[in-house]
C-alpha cells in the first residue's frame, strides 16, 4: 500500500462502490425479476424497465 494515497483512496472508494452496489442490484433484478432490498431495487426497476412492475401494485 502506497503512503499519501489514502486520502485520495478514500474519496474514490465511496462512488465507486455506490456504483458498484447499483450494478449489482440491477444485475440481480435482471437475474431474479425482483431484488433482495424492495425498496431501494423497486426504485431501480421503474427507472430502468419504466413502468411499475407487479410487486408496486401489490405492496401500495
Amino acid at each position: 500500500m502506497m503512503q499519501g494515497s489514502g486520502c485520495v483512496d478514500a474519496r474514490l472508494s465511496w462512488p465507486v462502490h455506490f456504483i458498484t452496489q447499483i450494478l449489482a442490484d440491477i444485475k440481480n433484478l435482471t437475474a431474479k425479476g425482483e431484488g433482495t432490498m424492495p425498496g431501494g431495487n423497486e426504485k431501480y426497476r421503474v427507472m430502468w424497465e419504466g413502468i411499475p412492475s407487479r410487486k408496486t401494485d401489490r405492496e401500495f
